[in-house]
């Protein structure tokens, strides 16, 4: 009888790992599933630390008169843009592409006439700032600290092959 039940315990045990098995590619098809259906069918690759162009933080403008921060943010792009806050809040900010703007082939010497600003407050800290735009472009990342009751702008242009530095601000 005992010599039985240890046979039957080792096919209950070899039918366990068959089935932990299958669970874990049942488990890897519906990741790969979830993950093709949230990007719809594209493939999605985050952006490596390297692979971000640096930028510096926003120039300081003015005062707000109050406690809170006032950032002011051009896309002179023909390019959708993407601004992601992380910091004292989370914020996420889209500006549309500039009809009228073009990618250039040398950095402007300041900030291009044509585009479209738009302004966000923020409480005042310190903030890793990503900008992703729609196109093939590589993305910004830089760290902003933002002092209270202040003004800041800021200005963003596309220049053909962007290289490791930030080549983008020069006024």
């Amino acid at each position: 009888m005992q010599q039985r039940t240890n046979k039957k315990h080792t096919r209950h045990a070899k039918r366990i790992k068959i089935d932990s098995a299958w669970l874990m590619g049942v488990a890897l098809v519906a990741l790969v599933v979830i993950q093709v259906s949230a990007s719809n069918g594209k493939s999605f690759t985050a952006p490596r630390q390297e692979d971000f162009v640096p930028i510096p933080p926003p120039q300081a403008i003015g005062t707000t008169g109050s406690t809170i921060v006032q950032l002011s943010v051009k896309n002179s792009s023909p390019q959708d843009m993407k601004i992601f806050f992380k910091g004292a809040e989370k914020q996420i900010a889209e500006i549309p592409r500039c009809e009228t703007c073009q990618i250039y082939t040398t950095p402007p010497k300041s900030c291009p006439k044509d585009g479209i600003t738009q302004t966000y407050t923020l409480q005042p800290g310190e903030y890793e700032v990503d900008v992703e735009f729609s196109g093939n472009t590589r993305p910004y990342r830089g760290r902003w600290p933002l002092a209270a009751g202040t003004r800041y702008s800021e200005c963003f242009s596309i220049t053909y092959g962007t290289p490791n530095k930030d080549d983008r601000r020069v006024w």
